[in-house]
């Protein structure tokens, strides 16, 4: 098949830096490592651009990434039948196990000490990244990947060219009406990920 005929998208800057040892680590994926990812990218896949590119992942520290990873531990674990998918879904008593542990995990990224003008800081060089090699030629559209509505509006004071496309968990069940709002403003397209593994757990 002609390449022409082929669509590929890929993803880059999934992990912080320096985050050895967090659940499905690849030293490839880091974020300030994006421009070596997309020529490995490149590389792998045998081809001279990718149509779509996307930043995986918005999050710049490991606690906030332990939050952000949290939800898979739910859905997608347990459909797979993964051993440490999270089961049950509530306490004897009826309270839901996942909230729980998701204000957990973000009251320990809260206590780690969050620096947003350095996330900040990240997020720009990452995005500079994507319209560097946008403009090399090295992909034909660039796009972000669970970011939530703030952090669009905040690609406002730094992108120069703005994503084509978020990808996000989007479903009936889990719709994200403020990052359609922000996305449809900006001409943002939405795609869902992942719909088959959003039975949101109640």
């Amino acid at each position: 098949m002609p390449r022409e005929e082929i669509e590929i998208t890929s993803k880059v800057a999934f992990f912080p830096k320096n985050s050895a040892g967090v659940t499905w680590y690849n030293a490839n994926n880091e974020k300030d490592g994006e421009e070596a990812s997309i020529d490995l990218c490149l590389e792998q896949l045998g081809v001279d651009y990718i149509d779509l590119l996307l930043v995986h992942s918005p999050v710049c520290t490991v606690p906030e990434y332990k939050v952000a990873s949290m939800p898979h531990f739910f859905e997608l674990f347990g459909i797979q039948g993964q051993p440490n998918a999270v089961k049950p879904a509530t306490l004897p008593d009826g309270e839901k196990i996942r909230p729980l542990l998701l204000s957990k995990k973000l009251q320990d990224a809260r206590e780690a000490g969050i620096d947003f003008d350095a996330n900040l800081e990240q997020r720009k060089r990452t995005w500079a990244a994507m319209e560097k090699a946008l403009k090399a030629g090295k992909c034909k559209m660039i796009g972000v990947s669970n970011y939530p509505a703030p952090l669009i509006a905040e690609m406002d004071s730094y992108a120069t060219v703005m994503p084509a496309m978020n990808q996000l968990e989007f479903n009936p069940r889990f719709a994200s009406p403020a990052v359609q709002e922000a996305c449809n403003k900006r001409g943002i397209k939405l795609t869902a990920y992942g719909t088959c593994f959003s039975t949101l757990i109640d």
